[in-house]
């Protein structure tokens, strides 16, 4: 289970951070698209890791341990940028969507 994050919650997340706004699946500090280097999800509360790879068209979760958690972010694969302003699951639904989207293309 992941617990979601509400949109004012992760503006300001974004605000505490310094992050700057971009696009869900680019990382603001590399560049990197996290659709291709996938991202891990971690939890502050307690602590949980989720690997999450996309291949073929879909995303691809390991095993997480779910417990009750105070925060989430995101992690790049990349260059290990905390992106605290969205979650693993905002990630995950935006790569099934674009997939959606081209499938009906």
């Amino acid at each position: 289970m992941v617990r979601m994050m509400s949109k004012s919650k992760q503006k300001e997340r974004t605000k505490e951070s310094g992050d700057t706004e971009s696009p869900i699946n680019i990382c603001p500090k590399c560049g990197a698209d996290l659709f291709k280097v996938g991202v891990t999800e971690a939890t502050a509360g307690g602590y949980s890791e989720t690997e999450i790879r996309f291949e073929n068209g879909e995303a691809l979760k390991g095993f997480t341990d779910v417990q009750n958690f105070d925060e989430q972010w995101t992690i790049c694969g990349n260059c290990g940028a905390r992106l605290s302003d969205r979650t693993a699951s905002d990630v995950i639904r935006a790569y099934e969507k674009g997939i959606r989207i081209k499938e009906r293309m």
